[in-house]
This record gives C-alpha cells, structure tokens and sequence, in this order.
C-alpha cells in the first residue's frame, strides 16, 4: 500500500516539478538556472563516436528534456545543463548517448552516462564508424585522419555561431559587414583553445567573432591512426547587421 501511494505521489509531483521516478536518473524538463558555483567545467563531455570509459564507475543518466520550455536552448546550454547535473551527482565526465536537434520541441534533447573516471580519458574512436577524412603527409609517409566534428554536425555549428553572435551597435550604426576568417585548435579533448582571427573586418566585430568561437562546446576530437590529437580548424564566415 505504502509503495502504491509513493508511486501515485511521484506521478504526481513529476507533472508539476523536475522529480523522476526512475532511480539513478535524472530529468530536466524546464532547464532550471544554473548554479554558477558547481564545477561542471570540470565534467569532461564523451559523445557516442568514441568509446566508453574504460575503469570508471557509472553513476547513473541523466536526461535533459525540454518539450515545455518556450525559450531557444542550443546545444551549448543543454550540454551545461547536464553537466552541471552530472557535478551534482559527483561524476566529472558525461557519455552522451542521445543527442537529437529541436524538431517539435524548442531545445536540444540530451540523455547520458554519468560517470567518476578514476583517471584522465584518452579518447578512442569506434572502430569502423563512418567519419570525414582528409589524408596530409607526415614524416614517415602519408597518414589518414578524422576531422574534428562540432556536436549535430556543421550545420548546426554555423547555427550556433549566428545566434550567438551579437551584433555591435558601432557596426550596425557604420553599416559594416564581410567575410572573417578564424582559425582554433580542437584539443585531444575536444576542447576549443589558441583562437586566431586570420581575417578581420573591424575591432569590435572581431572581439564579438572571438568571443562566440570561444563559447563554442566541446568537438568530437580529431584522430590520427585512431588515436585523439589536437587539430588546426579553420573557418570563414560572412558577418552582417
């Protein structure tokens, strides 16, 4: 009876606030304000192209559902939301099982692995997964690698670039526009670092262009001969009010 009357209560209450009843997970459905406090810089992001932690402990899933929140949340604040979920249970890495694009829904939708890694990940890539190649020569001949892969693909990091870019009023007011190019390094990690603008257009609007490329989320890394290294990515991209 007493089980009968928890479980009427948690169906209940899991209408009205972020409760789930399923043991070990977690579900955010109205992305509630982040605490700035939690260390979730320190979760490191495994998405499902490479392969799992090898001797870490599982803690449990998280889910980040956002089917009734009426706000534009990309990639970026989903994969925070659930890395923050993920410092609060005590993991420092996340493995992203599901990642699917706002369809019907405003939001990405993110369910993942929790994990306490017991020693730094060295990404491996999943064996016969396809990828885009590009082949360059290195001393001791040619070597075939994988490019870097922004999470839902290139498109989307385009996506991500034009709605978080943020227009400067000098430039608008100037009526100035063009083509920027910029140059990171995608790190074994799949962290965005070393940002270089190439080509400019004007102060303000390159400080902008900066800023947004270094908000970008982690990359799926880079490999060479299956295994993560950092890799110089080069972008242009046209800029106007």
């Amino acid at each position: 009876m007493r089980e009968v009357f928890f479980g009427l209560l948690c169906s209940i209450l899991s209408l009205f606030t972020l409760v789930s009843c399923q043991p070990g997970t977690q579900v955010i459905s109205s992305y509630p304000i982040l605490d700035t406090s939690m260390s979730s810089e320190e979760v490191e992001v495994i998405y499902q192209q490479e392969e799992r932690p090898e001797n870490a402990e599982i803690m449990g899933t998280v889910k980040v559902n956002s089917s009734d929140y009426l706000m534009y949340c990309g990639i970026t604040e989903a994969l925070a939301y659930a890395k923050a979920r993920a410092a609060e249970r005590g993991g420092n890495a996340i493995y992203v099982t599901t990642l699917r694009p706002p369809g019907s829904a405003p939001c990405y939708r993110i369910e993942a692995e929790i994990y306490k890694l017991q020693e730094p990940y060295v990404s491996k890539r999943i064996a016969g997964l396809a990828a885009d190649y590009f082949t360059s020569s290195f001393e001791g001949g040619p070597t075939t690698e994988t490019l870097p892969l922004f999470p839902g693909g290139e498109k989307e990091m385009f996506d991500f670039i034009s709605r978080n870019l943020i227009y400067p009023a000098t430039a608008a007011r100037d009526k100035i526009k063009g083509k920027v190019k910029v140059s990171f390094v995608v790190s074994a990690t799949g962290k965005v670092k070393d940002i270089h603008l190439l080509e400019g257009i004007r102060y303000d609007i390159d400080q902008e262009v900066e800023r947004v490329i270094s908000k970008m989320p982690e990359f799926v890394p880079g490999y060479q001969n299956g295994r993560a290294v950092p890799v110089r990515y080069t972008i242009p991209f046209t800029v106007s009010y």
